[in-house]
């Protein structure tokens, strides 16, 4: 496994279903075997399973601590940590939540205290849009990583479909973040999505007439 000697920003991105909880885990439990300091965290936003546990679909789960987005700047709620303990390494899951300026706090944390900050999360949306606190770490981070997941169709799956499940259709408008509603999504490469949406559009044309 690769060791960080020095402070490095890493993103570890990849859609619905693709591990990232479970790749932080096994990559918290490598570190503290090793002998390594670190703080797992996660955003409050993410509510769905117990607010001081990262959990995987796999069952396994690894103590966090929540970062209060909007109230306490995370810069502020990192650096106490690091001025208190000696801290290696920092973990942070679903961190599409967080916000661009929130991303540059934790690469001012990097330079500043020479700390490893290992972010996983979600890179797109179910519009294919970037969220903006990943589209932040796609400009900064030091080191990018493609968790890979499989369509249904043996492709890369790189679109996180929102689904109604009334009709199976594609829902393309909406709220962006719907937390906890992991059964409203199906995962596709592009060329099945793009090609679910045109027959998508093309029935719903013919019902128009």
């Amino acid at each position: 496994m690769k060791e960080y000697t020095s402070g490095k920003l890493i993103f570890n991105y990849g859609v619905m279903n693709s591990a990232k909880s479970l790749n932080l885990i096994a990559k918290a439990y490598e570190l503290k075997q090793r002998g390594f300091n670190i703080y797992c965290f996660k955003p409050a936003t993410d509510n769905r399973h117990s607010k001081t546990s990262i959990v995987s679909r796999a069952g396994l789960s690894v103590s966090c601590e929540l970062l209060f987005l909007n109230e306490e700047p995370i810069k502020t709620a990192i650096s106490n940590k690091i001025k208190c303990d000696r801290v290696d390494y920092i973990l942070i899951d679903e961190v599409q939540f967080l916000s661009a300026k929130d991303i540059d706090e934790l690469a001012k944390i990097v330079d500043k205290y020479n700390v490893t900050v290992i972010c996983h999360g979600l890179l797109t949306d179910f519009k294919t849009c970037l969220f903006s606190g990943s589209k932040r770490l796609v400009e900064v981070a030091d080191e990018l990583n493609h968790i890979t997941s499989q369509c249904a169709c043996g492709r890369n799956a790189t679109i996180n479909a929102r689904i109604n499940k009334v009709d199976n259709s594609l829902i393309v408008e909406g709220e962006q973040i719907v937390v906890g509603g992991e059964e409203l999504y199906e995962t596709m490469c592009r060329k099945c999505y793009y090609k679910k949406l045109t027959n998508q559009s093309r029935k719903q044309r013919k019902q128009e007439f």
